[in-house]
């Protein structure tokens, strides 16, 4: 059973740093964490069986890690049975404070949560962070936090007076992305430098996972966790990256030895 105040993060990791704040002591119940990663995949009609099938299907389709593909396929089954619940929460008279961030996974995340729940926005609160907002590190920088997972527990009350009303032009423009999204039909969504999010294809992040491809066998997973470096982690969801790569290897534009599956399955090199 729902809370009355209702707390929306996007990702576990991130309802786990939530739940680590002694300062706001908020229950695991009141907690809700919606993980799937719509930066990938097909996103349209996900309040309908049909879209949520056809997302399952590409989502194992384009993952390859074996310990993965249960858990992936799981949250998109999972968001729509949370969303659904904090829409009746909603109807009941419950109020939610959704912290989203800057980063393109929260980003998403909140236009869509508001798409499917744009009929009870005066129920809403919404974290908006200003770009000029800074903390300091563990070893003395300061830096500006893009979400909640990048702060330490002790941290987060910080951002509470950032918190605002959901405001009708922040409602429409929120709709209006998640919108876009759909109508573009891409399977991949990335924001650029100038922050926003557009559709692009598949092969976006290709060259450079081939630029960080040396002469020799390495092993996949530090060809990813360079490029995730190389790109200012613009994603965190490295297993779209390990989609890339092996990818990459099936059109033969890498050499590799191993089992495409997981990243510590196969090593690859530049093509010799």
């Amino acid at each position: 059973m729902l809370k009355k105040e209702i707390h929306i993060v996007f990702g576990s990791s991130k309802k786990s740093n939530l739940l680590r704040s002694r300062d706001l002591a908020l229950s695991a119940e009141q907690v809700i964490d919606l993980s799937d990663d719509l930066m990938i995949g097909p996103i349209a009609d996900l309040e309908q069986k049909s879209g949520v099938e056809a997302r399952k299907k590409w989502l194992g389709e384009t993952t390859f890690c074996h310990f993965a593909i249960e858990h992936v396929i799981n949250q998109v089954e999972e968001d729509v049975s949370k969303t659904n619940a904090v829409k009746k929460a909603l109807e009941k008279g419950a109020k939610i404070h959704i912290w989203s961030g800057r980063d393109t996974i929260d980003r998403l995340g909140t236009s869509r949560l508001i798409y499917e729940i744009r009929d009870f926005s005066e129920q809403i609160n919404i974290l908006d962070v200003p770009s000029d907002f800074k903390v300091r590190a563990r070893l003395g920088h300061e830096f500006h936090p893009r979400s909640l997972v990048v702060l330490n527990a002790d941290q987060i009350p910080l951002l509470i007076p950032y918190f605002k009303k959901l405001d009708q032009n922040s409602c429409n423009k929120l709709i209006s992305l998640w919108d876009r999204m759909i109508k573009e039909k891409g399977f991949l969504r990335v924001a650029g430098s100038d922050g926003e999010i557009n559709s692009q294809e598949e092969n976006y992040f290709d060259d450079a996972l081939l630029f960080r491809c040396p002469n020799e066998f390495v092993s996949s997973a530090r060809v990813v966790g360079e490029t995730l470096v190389d790109i200012n982690f613009e994603i965190y969801n490295d297993e779209i990256l390990n989609w890339r790569l092996i990818t990459l290897a099936k059109e033969q534009k890498i050499d590799f030895i191993g089992e495409l599956r997981c990243m510590r399955d196969y090593h690859v090199r530049r093509k010799a």
